[in-house]
Order: structure tokens, then sequence, then C-alpha cells
């Protein structure tokens, strides 16, 4: 085999979707390197990379000078060190193919400039993540919460890959309003007040205005999609929702389907923390919540992104875990575990008392199945469903709060399931009972959660 009838000119060559440049020479090197079909797909995918420039300087991959090679670096877009590194590798490899079988004409490697990991690092694309307060007044301000809502439930973990399939096929009927939640095909999500009333105003648009040139508006139809199409149209199509998206990007710099999304899921990533959950358990949730395929790849993604940008909260993660023993942490737990055991359910009587291992309060299993069968067994604090959560297993679970406190009962009463008892989730109720001094009431904890979500 020659260098003339292994070299493809670019002359009159016009690029197909699928083709690489030298393609013959490349896909023996994939051949003869990398035996494994998925793997070879993925390093002429690299290689791919480089096909535009290649045609544009007329010259192959493996005699890049220096400045050509950091133009393909800036070009590739890498959002982490280790994917870039990765693709370099690919290069590495595929140069000293070239070189080996005398193809290379510059002596000179620049290659190896870059093995250094602080010198490759300045072409990582850094993923830029916008707070949700400027998300959502930027949202606010949109012409046509037609437009704004798509981003609103990009951010809130509606997944926007597949061409916008989850946004295509919204229903009205998928959302609870009431319970702030979305039904999507294979998990529910809770939403944002702010994306509520987004969804709200989306759902009762009647006009679309466009503002491109000379301002006009389209009607928009009746539908049971929450997107509608100013064209009568039964369901929206992908090019129209990436063109309101690309609309609402005029309003603010990086404002994207990507960085929308990227910037939901840190922001949901570091509520979790906040709450002392567990780092790998942050990323499954949020995997979970915003329809991410679950892998390795995506786990160190994210690992990196909340190491990157919520450094702050993993070091008072750390700082807490360092301080088991601290005496307020120990009255702390002490203090919870005692109102668990106040609240065991099983006597004949509310507020019937025995002695086994202390005073316990006790409830009639009857009262919990009558209370069960009028109020349903959605919490009515925060709205959890255990059945909606845990599918099979959270069937018909909910647990059951006295309206008065067991603890403040001197004696025997009966109990009027109706008007004395509700159902709660377990967080709620723990809260409720946290502290025995100060029980809190159901409207008291609903204030809470108002404050921490919507801050009022």
């Amino acid at each position: 085999m020659t260098k003339s009838n292994i070299f493809i000119d670019n002359k009159g060559l016009s690029l197909k979707a699928d083709s690489l440049y030298n393609n013959e020479f490349k896909e023996l090197f994939l051949k003869i390197h990398f035996p494994n079909e998925n793997t070879r797909r993925i390093k002429r995918h690299h290689l791919k990379y480089a096909t535009n420039l290649e045609f544009h300087y007329k010259k192959d991959l493996y005699d890049f000078t220096f400045e050509e090679l950091e133009a393909l670096l800036y070009l590739i877009k890498s959002s982490t060190l280790d994917s870039l590194r990765n693709t370099l590798s690919t290069y590495r490899r595929y140069t000293d193919f070239a070189n080996d079988r005398g193809f290379k004409k510059l002596k000179e490697n620049p290659i190896v400039f870059f093995n250094s990991k602080d010198n490759l690092a300045t072409y990582v694309n850094k993923i830029r993540i916008i707070s949700k307060h400027t998300i959502m007044e930027v949202l606010k301000k949109a012409e046509n919460p037609q437009d704004a809502v798509i981003l609103a439930l990009i951010f809130d973990g509606v997944n926007f890959k597949n061409k916008f399939e989850e946004l295509v096929n919204l229903k009205t009927s998928d959302i609870d309003a009431q319970y702030r939640e979305i039904n999507l095909s294979n998990r529910v999500i809770s939403i944002s007040e702010e994306t509520k009333i987004l969804l709200r105003d989306a759902i009762n648009s009647t006009e679309y205005i466009s503002s491109i040139g000379e301002e006009r508006r389209y009607s928009l139809p009746d539908s049971q999609y929450v997107l509608k199409s100013p064209r009568g149209k039964k369901q929206i199509s992908e090019k129209l929702i990436s063109q309101r998206i690309v609309r609402m990007s005029k309003r603010l710099d990086s404002l994207n389907a990507t960085t929308t999304s990227y910037s939901g899921q840190l922001y949901y990533a570091s509520r979790l923390l906040k709450e002392g959950i567990s780092r790998e358990d942050v990323i499954f949730n949020v995997i979970t919540r915003f329809d991410i395929k679950d892998n390795a790849s995506a786990r160190h993604k994210l690992r990196n992104m909340i190491e990157e940008h919520l450094e702050g909260l993993l070091k008072n993660k750390e700082r807490l875990y360092k301080n088991p023993d601290s005496l307020i942490d120990l009255k702390i737990i002490e203090r919870d575990i005692d109102a668990e055991k106040a609240e065991e359910d099983e006597y004949y009587k509310d507020g019937s008392t025995n002695y086994y291992h202390g005073k316990r309060y006790e409830r009639h299993p009857q009262n919990r199945k009558r209370a069960i069968e009028i109020h349903g067994t959605s919490c009515k604090i925060c709205n959890f469903n255990f059945e909606r959560f845990y599918g099979e297993h959270g069937k018909d679970f909910i647990e059951v709060h006295h309206i008065q406190a067991l603890s403040t009962l001197k004696d025997e009463m009966i109990i009027n399931p109706e008007k004395d008892l509700i159902p709660v989730c377990s967080n709620c109720h723990r809260i409720i009972h946290r502290n025995k001094s100060k029980i809190l009431s159901v409207e008291e904890v609903k204030k809470i959660i108002r404050h921490t979500f919507n801050g009022y």
C-alpha cells in the first residue's frame, strides 16, 4: 500500500455527513487499533471533530501545527477535562500511527504540549451555571408564556433530549397544579411555584406574539397539549420548540436548553445537600429527576459539576461528619428518637397509656383505617403520596396524625376519624412532633414549607 492510494485528496470532494478526511487511512487506523465496534465508533467520532478543519487547512490531522491543533481543541467544546483527554489520546495514537508509516511531514509533534493537565484544562468549555432567580426573572418578562414555560420546565426536570419528546407530548392532564406535580411517562416531578404560574399562563394563552420584524399576533388553538402551535396543528413540532428556546436565549447570554438543565440539576443538588443527603444519593436523585441515562459517565460528569460549583456545601457536610460526637448534635438526636417513641400506634382508645420502656401513647387501628377511607392516602400537608413514589410497595400507606397532640391528652377520649385525624407523610409527622415542648400545628408546618420554597 502506497501513500498515493491511501491518501484521499479533498479537491472536488463534497463532504458527506458521515465521511472523514482521508477516510481510507483513518478507517485502517481504527480497524487495527480498535477491534471492538463500539470503541471504534467512539474513536471515529473523535476523529470526525477534526474533519471540517482538515478540509479547511487542506491537510490531515496528523500534520496539524500547534495553532491548528489548538483551534481544534477549542472547536470540540468539551465540558470536562477527562473527556478532552480521551479525545486527545485518540489523536495521539493516530498521529503515531501515521508517523510510523512515514506519512507525517512535520518533525515536531505539538500534541505533546497537551500532555499536561494544566495545559489542556485551558481548552475545556466550562458549563455556565445560571441561578434560579436569574432564569426565572428573565422568563417572567417574556412576551409569550408559551416561550418561557419551556425553559422553566427544563429547569425543573423535564427532559429536552430525544427531539424534545417530553415537551412535545406534555398534556394539560399531566399537570397537577394543586400538588405542583407533573406526571410524566416514567416519573412524577415536583415543580416550583414560578413554573406553576408560567404553566397556567401558557395553558390559558390564546395568542402568540411574534416580534421578528413587524409585530404579529397569531391565534393559538384549544389544545390538550401544554405547548401549542400557532399553525393550528394538534401538536407543536420539535423545530418550533427549538426556535422558541433560541428566542429566549436573546434575553440572556448562554440561556439555552443545556445550560438551563445543568443549572436546574445543580439547584436541586444543592437543596438535597443542604438537607444532609450524601453526595452519591444526591447524584442518584438528580439523575432520576432529570431522566438522565444512568451510567458511569453521567455520574462522573454530575459528580464533577457538584465538586466544582458546590464545593462550599460539600465542605460543610464534611465538617459536620467530622464532629459526630458534639453535645448539641447528640441532644437533637436523642430528642428525635424520644419523639418517635411518643408516636407508636396500636392500642384501643387514643390517649390510653401503658408503661413498656416508658410512657407510650397508642392509637386504635380501626381509627386509622377509617381516617384513611375518609381522607385518602396523600399527605394533607405536603401532598406526598407513597404509592406515586414507591409504586406497589407504597400502596395504601400513610401515617395518621391526631390534630390534638396525644401527649396533651390527660384522659381517654372517643376519636372522630373525620374531624380529629388527618393523613400525613412520615417526614411531616416527625417535624410536627420533633420538639415535644412545641408541637407544631398542621398550618404551621404548611407555612414553613411555603416559606422554604417560595419565600413567604
